[in-house]
């Protein structure tokens, strides 16, 4: 992949990022899936291989989102996509099993999740630039927490905020208008920055936020076309586009 030279940014007063794919990796969810579906064979007794349980729970999660009456909360979502993508598969089950099983993959997820290094490295660089640095994120709150004070992230993060507790996903928008309530900044002063064209960055820029594709080696995002306001190879990129003096 190529990546032109990331040019100075200049005018933000905050920096505003999502987590999972940014400040964190896969590995914890990925973890969580493997041991989650372990028990669904054990208990349950599904006799699908855990790739085709995955799809199809990804598919009905994705319905169950789209088709969102009003606000779910993520443990809400999650419990209903997944008690009818088990259901599709004769497992016997109810909504109160799967939110106990929900509590021990959230903390599966904080234990086996990784920082990225250049999160380690790049976010105290942020803060001494004198910029608010804060996350939007749609993750569960819990996980979004644990993961940070295990890594020692959560105290450089100025705001957080999720979905749950603005109770509005990132596709409506709701979570950029209460950072922007919050800091008092103006859209265009705020950079928010993710790994997802469709779920940060076209809903950042829907809210008047720059924003930044952070698409690391192997994303296979390819450039062309509308998009973001800049594209990220790593974090130490951001930093040093943002401290380059005129």
């Amino acid at each position: 992949m190529y990546f032109r030279k990331v040019p100075k940014i200049e005018g933000v007063k905050g920096v505003f990022m999502d987590v999972l794919g940014t400040v964190m990796d896969y590995s914890g969810y990925e973890y969580a899936g493997e041991a989650l579906y372990n028990e669904f064979v054990r208990y349950f007794g599904v006799g699908v291989d855990a790739q085709t349980l995955h799809s199809a729970w990804l598919a009905d999660w994705e319905d169950a989102f789209n088709r969102m009456a009003g606000y779910k909360t993520a443990r809400e979502t999650w419990v209903a996509a997944l008690f009818t993508t088990l259901s599709r598969f004769g497992a016997r089950t109810t909504p109160e099993v799967l939110s106990g099983l929900y509590d021990k993959y959230v903390q599966t997820v904080v234990r086996k999740t990784h920082i990225y290094t250049d999160a380690t490295s790049e976010i105290p660089k942020l803060r001494s630039l004198g910029l608010t640095v804060g996350v939007i994120s749609d993750e569960e709150y819990d996980i979004v927490e644990g993961v940070l004070k295990l890594s020692g992230l959560f105290n450089l993060f100025n705001v957080i905020i999720v979905s749950d507790k603005v109770r509005g996903y990132k596709n409506k928008g709701e979570p950029f208008r209460q950072a922007l309530r919050q800091t008092f900044f103006k859209p265009g002063e705020v950079l928010y920055v993710g790994d997802s064209i469709a779920k940060d960055v076209v809903p950042a820029k829907s809210a008047g936020l720059r924003t930044a594709l952070l698409a690391r080696e192997g994303s296979g995002y390819q450039e062309g076309g509308a998009g973001p306001d800049y594209i990220l190879p790593n974090l130490k990129a951001l930093s040093s586009a943002l401290s380059v003096k005129s």
